[in-house]
This record gives C-alpha cells, sequence and structure tokens, in this order.
C-alpha cells in the first residue's frame, strides 16, 4: 500500500519566510523540485499546511479502513477456505460420509470435519444428530444435518455446499470466539499441560478457555492448584483426551497424543461435553480433598462399608428396584456401581459427582425436580453450603419437563437413561450459550 506521509522533525517559522530543514518525503516525483522551493522560501505556509493536512486526511483514511475492515478468523486461515472466501470454489458438505446409518468413511483430515468442528464452536450440540429434533429433513448425512441447522439458524438458505457466503457468516463467528477464548484462555493453571490442537479442530486456546469456565465456576479456594495439573483424574482431559475410552474432543490425536488421521465414527465431543466432563471428575477430585461423608450418609449407611481392589462400596439406604425410591434420591448414573459379590452395596462416587455436575450446568432443573424429593433436596442443600458457600447456577432449560419430564429417554428415541450432564443437550434449540452462572 502507498502511503502519502510526510518527515518534519523540525520546522522553523520565521517572518515572513519559513524553513524546512530536515529532509522530508512527499512520495511524488516533483519531490526534488518541491524541496528546493521550500529551502528557498517560494512555498508559502498556506501552501504546506494544505499538504500536510491532506497527507494526514490520507492517513485518516487509511487508518479507518483497518479498523473497519473484516477480521478474518485463525481458524480459517488455510488455503482452501481462502479459496471460498474469495468465491473460487465451494465445499460440497455430501462428500464428507459421516452418516446416521451404516457406511460412514469419514476421516479427520477432511474439510468436512472442519466444518463441524467450527459448529462445535459455536456451542452446537453433537448429542442425536440424526434425531428429528434436528434432522427435520429425515437426512442421512450428518455433515449436512449440522450445516442445515446452522443455515437456518442465520437466515441462509439451506443446501449441502459450504460457499463464500456462508464461510463469511462462520469466519466472523469464530473470529469473535478466538477474541473471548484468547483473551480467558491462559488464566486456566494448567494451560501449559495442553496439546496444541490437531489439524482442522478447535484450538488449544478454545479448549483451555472451556476448561477455565468450568474451573471458575468452583471457588477460589476448591479450584485446581498446579500441583495437580496432572492429576491422573484430570491429565487426559486436559491434555488431548490422552488414554480417553469414551469420547473425545480432539479426534486427531491418538491415545498417546499423536497426531493422526483418523476414521470417524462419532462426532467428537462438543463444548457442552467438554465442560460438563471437566466439572464431573473435578467433583471426583473434591471428594477425596474434603470430607463428603455426611453426604454419602443421605443415601447409603456409611458406617456399613465393604473395600474391593481399593474401592468402597457401601450399603444402600433404599430398595434399588424401586423406581420410585431410586428417582428419590439418585439423577441418573449417580447410583454407582455393584460388587458381584455384594449386591447390595454399591459405590457413592458417582452420586457426588454428578450432583455437584448437576448443580452447576443445571441449576435450574435441580431446584425444580427435587421438590417432593427430600433427600434430593437433602443433596442440593450439602452441596450448596459445603461446595458453592451459598452460590445457586442459573443454568439449564425451565421447560425441561416439555421434553424430559422424568430426566430419562422415555419417547425420546435415544439409548439409556439420560445422565445429568447429557440432559441439557436435549434441549429443542440444540445449542449451548455458555452459561455457567
Amino acid at each position: 500500500m502507498s502511503f502519502f506521509y510526510v518527515y518534519a522533525s523540525q520546522i522553523y517559522f520565521k517572518y515572513p519566510k519559513f524553513y524546512i530543514l530536515k529532509k522530508y518525503d512527499l512520495n511524488m516525483r516533483s519531490q526534488s523540485l518541491l524541496e528546493k522551493k521550500v529551502l528557498k522560501g517560494s512555498v508559502s505556509k498556506p501552501q504546506i499546511l494544505r499538504i500536510i493536512i491532506s497527507g494526514l486526511l490520507i492517513l485518516a483514511v487509511i487508518l479507518i479502513y483497518e479498523l473497519t475492515k473484516p477480521e478474518k478468523s485463525t481458524y480459517f486461515s488455510d488455503s482452501y477456505s481462502k479459496e471460498i472466501l474469495s468465491g473460487e470454489t465451494i465445499y460440497d458438505m455430501s462428500s464428507f460420509r459421516l452418516l446416521c446409518g451404516p457406511g460412514s468413511s469419514a476421516k479427520t483430515n477432511e474439510y468436512g470435519f472442519k466444518i463441524i468442528n467450527a459448529f462445535k464452536q459455536l456451542g452446537y450440540f453433537f448429542a442425536g444428530p440424526c434425531g428429528e429434533k434436528l434432522n427435520i429433513h429425515s437426512e442421512n448425512n450428518i455433515g449436512i444435518i449440522l450445516l442445515n441447522a446452522y443455515q437456518r439458524d442465520n437466515g441462509l438458505s439451506e443446501s449441502n455446499y459450504v460457499n463464500k457466503k456462508i464461510l463469511q457468516k462462520l469466519d466472523t463467528q469464530i473470529k469473535k470466539s478466538e477474541k473471548r477464548d484468547n483473551l480467558f484462555a491462559k488464566e486456566f493453571r494448567c494451560y501449559n499441560t495442553i496439546k496444541d490442537a490437531p489439524p482442522n479442530d478447535a484450538s488449544k486456546n478454545h479448549r483451555a478457555f472451556l476448561l477455565n469456565l468450568a474451573m471458575n465456576a468452583f471457588p477460589e479456594n476448591l479450584r485446581i492448584k498446579n500441583e495437580e495439573c496432572t492429576n491422573p483424574q484430570l491429565w487426559g482431559i486436559t491434555s488431548c483426551d490422552e488414554g480417553s475410552s469414551s469420547g473425545k474432543y480432539w479426534l486427531g490425536y491418538d491415545s498417546n497424543c499423536n497426531v493422526i488421521t483418523s476414521d470417524i465414527v462419532n462426532l467428537p465431543y462438543d463444548d457442552y461435553t467438554l465442560t460438563n466432563t471437566i466439572i464431573h471428575e473435578y467433583a471426583h477430585i473434591l471428594d477425596g480433598k474434603i470430607d463428603t461423608s455426611d453426604f454419602y450418609n443421605i443415601s447409603f449407611y456409611t458406617s456399613d462399608k465393604v473395600s474391593v481392589d481399593g474401592w468402597d462400596f457401601y450399603k444402600v439406604r433404599i430398595d434399588m428396584n424401586n423406581n420410585e425410591q431410586v428417582k428419590q434420591n439418585f439423577f441418573s448414573y449417580a447410583e454407582g456401581w455393584t460388587n458381584p459379590n455384594y449386591p447390595s452395596y454399591r459405590t457413592a462416587y458417582e452420586d457426588f459427582a454428578v450432583s455437584v455436575e448437576m448443580y452447576v450446568t443445571n441449576g435450574i432443573v435441580f431446584r425444580d425436580y427435587i421438590k417432593n424429593k427430600l433427600p434430593l433436596q437433602k443433596k442440593y442443600k450439602w452441596i450448596k453450603e459445603n461446595i458453592f458457600n451459598g452460590k445457586e447456577f442459573n443454568t439449564g432449560d425451565k421447560n425441561y419437563k416439555s421434553y424430559i419430564s422424568d430426566l430419562s429417554t422415555n419417547g425420546l428415541g435415544m439409548i439409556g437413561i439420560v445422565s445429568a450432564g447429557g440432559m441439557t443437550e436435549l434441549r429443542p434449540e440444540y445449542k449451548w450459550d455458555y452459561n455457567l452462572k
């Protein structure tokens, strides 16, 4: 870019003539002639002022342009994205073969995976994408299902294609997300333990932002300490999903944090799931740092315990075959597991972790659901007073009863019982607002 600029470090005005004693550059062919005129005093003061004002105006125009031109995201700075953004090409999402049924052949090095991970960074839930709530056209391609949902949300025509208009919208939204991520990411105390992101996925800073968001839900005195960053309970989640046997946030790493080109069988963890998971796992760590015996004692006889292979099993206070009693005491998955030699004894670890997870991520639901459930009321009160110092969370969907009244998957076309964390992902708007307040 050509700049009109003036170098003038010393200007002396001596009436009726004035002299410029330092060289200046007007970036014009007539520079030397004008310079001579200035030095001879044949250029008037008003003319010099006009030249300076003109230069300042041009600089102002340049500055305004730089400040107002659309900012581009780092995420879409690759060469193929640039071709789409310039209108040179479009991407056909149907070529990304991640399907609802059998026959998937999608891989992590495909551009469609990059687009899906852009949706992930905007809060889209990845649970049950093939269900009728999201898949309103009975489409078989998961990439197209998510693309169409994004197009509807942003007033764009639905199609199978990622074109210039769509990618410009995505790019602007991801840039906004990147600004937020970069602002808060390094507040996460274990930031340096996080690996750099694999290709086509959310950045290290985005992952750190989510982990920090989860950790900041806890009081300052209970948040993770630097020496806990390598705790095996957290390491896999904070670093790169190392050793994960279930879901992953970054699919482009193997279990030892090596970058790979991987076949995609299922969608990765979405932003909410990663955040929810760190809350759950950190609750397990807190369980070992503070005295939770009074919490355990609400649904278990803590005085009646057996230990097997390092695991503690407690006698349950209720009949686990009575569904109503179970609902009075536990959210799903919170009932723990048994040992075949002691069928009436269960672990209490998950009861605490799931209840804390529910307290933070679905506070509105928790408070409403427990109105006629005394044991769960006691658990809510214990967590409120002993973990969060009276702080409560306005999280979750107040209209949850319209689609998940008993916190199970009955009639929802999904598998199993919905855990406390998974409940949020069943919300009709299928997007998370990143609210943990």
